[in-house]
């Protein structure tokens, strides 16, 4: 099973069983609301894109906000993970489960785990290029994934120098 399908699944959990069924005309589709029908499509496609086709307009026309960055989501996953046929992705999709740290809050977890970081001395390894880059600069605020931050402190931990 795909990643992208996984993460359609995390929101309709049910069809998990009609991923496998052969598709015969509306059978499964008559028994779904327009939301899960839209669902069940977009796992039938990334299930078998080479058979199965997928309508970008039943996004917008059928799913709430919050269903519409799902999946949008799942595409982004499927195209990047599953596929490969995007070497490397020039944005970001921030999950809601997934935490950033600012500059103060990494300074703050660093300090936290044993390194006594300010938030000035990080602005200045930031200047002098030592620190990960930031997973997302949002109106010119860097912030970095929180499994960047525990990287990084494994690095430091591994380095004494610093």
């Amino acid at each position: 099973m795909k990643k992208s399908t996984k993460h359609v699944l995390k929101t309709f959990p049910f069809l998990k069983e009609h991923i496998k069924k052969e598709r015969k005309g509306d059978e499964v589709l008559g028994t779904l609301t327009d939301e899960e029908k839209v669902a069940m499509k977009m796992i039938w496609f990334f299930e078998a894109p080479d058979r199965e086709r997928f309508d970008i307009h039943e996004l917008y026309g059928y799913l709430s906000d919050g269903q519409l960055a799902s999946a949008l989501e799942a595409i982004n996953i499927f195209f990047l993970e599953d596929t490969y046929l995007l070497k490397e992705a020039n944005f970001n999709v921030i999950r809601d489960d997934e935490e950033f740290l600012n500059k103060t809050s990494f300074a703050t977890f660093l300090t936290e785990n044993g390194v006594s970081f300010s938030r000035a001395k990080l602005t200045m390894y930031d200047k002098r290029g030592v620190l990960p880059e930031a997973d997302v600069v949002i109106a010119g605020i860097k912030y970095w994934k929180k499994t960047s931050c525990e990287k990084y402190l494994k690095t430091i931990n591994k380095n004494t120098d610093i």
